[in-house]
């Protein structure tokens, strides 16, 4: 084999190894920024919604106007179910709201704050497991990132050792050749 073929192969691979690693690197960010957004995102608005029932049921008793907010906010929980449990849960809320329209009473506003807690802690113990779920995605694309960099490691520890062998074992000959001519 002609030593430009072999230098043209031995940085080829090379070259192969390091777009392998970035390929792999890069995907494995990607996937990880995706699924981190996608938790954040869902469950916070059900937690910012939440909370912003809970204030306007503070101020219920005294300003009937608070109505209206706690009814937007609900519609916007209710497009906004991510959790298995949440949707009886938002069901159950609803009920409640809908008997606060009628008569706001001690006892109604107690459940209605009791089912805005029950949906607060549902997206709590949902943004938890999904960040346990990440954190063992992360190590595993960590593992498989490790393995991908101790093989091609390996590779071009074999290319060190062998490769500049191929290439001076020509000019090696070609210079004997000459030394003889």
């Amino acid at each position: 084999m002609q030593i430009q073929k072999r230098l043209t192969l031995g940085i080829g691979v090379l070259f192969a190894m390091i777009l392998l690693l970035g390929i792999q690197s890069v995907g494995y960010i990607r996937d990880l920024s995706k699924a981190s957004v996608n938790i954040i995102a869902d469950n916070y608005n059900s937690l910012r919604y939440a909370s912003d029932m809970m204030t306007s049921l503070d101020s219920i008793e005294y300003d009937s106007a608070a109505m209206l907010p706690l009814l937007e906010t609900l519609a916007l929980q209710q497009k906004n179910i991510t959790e298995a449990d949440e949707f009886q849960a938002t069901g159950a809320l609803q009920q409640r709201i809908a008997m606060l329209q009628d008569t706001v009473t001690p006892r109604t506003i107690q459940l209605v704050r009791s089912d805005l807690y029950r949906i607060m802690e549902l997206n709590m113990a949902a943004i938890q497991a999904k960040s346990r779920l990440l954190s063992d995605a992360s190590e595993e694309a960590m593992w498989w990132l490790a393995i991908t960099a101790v093989l091609c490691v390996l590779i071009a520890f074999v290319f060190l050792i062998r490769f500049p062998r191929g290439v001076v074992k020509p000019i090696t000959m070609l210079k004997e050749g000459i030394l003889e001519i």
